[in-house]
């Protein structure tokens, strides 16, 4: 009876031991699987970010090279107007200053007085002595 009894304790304790351990490596292996997952969560988040991060950048950067290139072309369209008028601007100037340097000339050659007022500028005084 007192055999049987001490066996069965021992059946029993090792039996309560052996669950324990079997329970603790559930634990471990349920806490090894979540850390594995919350590492595998992390990576891929991180992996989407970057992803999502690149494909930003990469229409971030196609839209800054296509607002650059039509500033470019804007920009150069510009400065070809500007000097386009710049240059007939220039032309006319010169053609009128040449005119008005030639009337002048002629008006002073005629009458020995000087011009003031008529040419619209500074006086541009030519003295035939």
């Amino acid at each position: 009876m007192v055999r049987r009894s001490m066996v069965q304790r021992s059946m029993v304790q090792r039996f309560m031991v052996r669950r324990f351990m079997v329970r603790r490596s559930m634990v471990r292996r349920s806490m090894v699987r979540r850390s594995m997952v919350r590492r595998f969560m992390v990576r891929r988040s991180m992996v989407r970010r970057s992803m999502v991060r690149r494909s930003m950048v990469r229409r971030f950067m196609v839209r800054r090279s296509l607002v650059r290139r039509s500033m470019v072309r804007r920009f150069m369209v510009r400065r070809f107007m500007v000097r386009r008028s710049m240059v007939q601007r220039f032309m006319v100037q010169r053609w009128s200053n040449s005119r008005i340097h030639q009337l002048l000339l002629d008006y002073n050659s005629y009458s020995h007085g000087c011009l003031s007022s008529e040419a619209g500028h500074e006086p541009m005084i030519y003295h035939n002595e």
